[in-house]
């Protein structure tokens, strides 16, 4: 069985039983964050329909989601925009307001983004659980 990480595209698994949180059957999310605490096994989706909810895989032998794609989580030079986790006001210019991932910042889970509108910034990438930003768009390799 693979592992599952931060940035893996997933769909439903074989143990699925959440209905249409994920925007039906076919639809594809992105993991945003490993294992809750005291939730071995569990992993935050946010779908392509922007819900974002926890589910498992392999936890007590069940698996919720199924990894389509693995892929890093961010990379300088991927577009980003608000997370789940988003707290920040309009630093960003407001909703729907794209970046770029120009550095890691100096703590492990913090990223640097300089925004459309100029402003540049440190944002959670996982820091306690918390994720201020999706990845958009991945920059080429």
């Amino acid at each position: 069985m693979l592992r599952i990480h931060c940035g893996d595209r997933v769909r439903r698994g074989i143990d699925w039983k959440w209905g249409d949180q994920d925007g039906g059957r076919g639809r594809l999310g992105t993991v945003v964050a490993l294992a809750p605490s005291g939730k071995t096994g569990w992993y935050k989706v946010q779908w392509d329909s922007g819900e974002v909810q926890a589910y498992r895989y392999n936890n007590e032998d069940c698996y919720d989601l199924d990894i389509v794609e693995s892929r890093p989580m961010h990379g300088v030079g991927d577009r980003v925009t608000r997370g789940p986790d988003w707290k920040w006001g309009k630093q960003d210019g407001g909703a729907g307001s794209f970046g770029v991932v120009t550095a890691r910042a100096t703590r492990t889970e913090w990223i640097q983004v300089r925004w459309d509108n100029g402003s540049s910034n440190c944002y959670r990438f996982g820091e306690q659980g918390c994720y201020d930003l999706t990845v958009h768009t991945h920059a080429p390799s």
